[in-house]
């Protein structure tokens, strides 16, 4: 599987009982110099991390039968909670 002109794909595939198919997971640890006061311009920064890995992945995943799921992480620790599926 190919999305990357690097070379480098996602970081974990897994496989669960009971799945229809295979989950492939991307991390992305952000830093978007926000404090903890800050909560639009973390979850800001998240989303724009969580939409690109999307945008890179999403489609190469289905067409190789496999789910696929961002998940991103601010440097302060919060997670996003659309990666809150896994």
């Amino acid at each position: 599987m190919e999305a990357d002109p690097d070379s480098r794909g996602p970081d974990l595939k897994i496989k669960s009982r009971g799945a229809d198919r295979p989950m492939l997971i991307d991390v992305r640890f952000t830093n978007r110099n926000a404090s903890r006061d800050e909560v639009e311009n973390r979850h800001q920064g998240m989303d724009v991390s969580y939409n690109e890995k999307k945008a890179k992945y999403s489609r190469v995943a289905e067409q190789n039968g496999l789910n696929f799921l961002p998940f991103t992480v601010s440097s302060i620790g919060h997670i996003d909670e659309r990666s809150s599926e896994l």
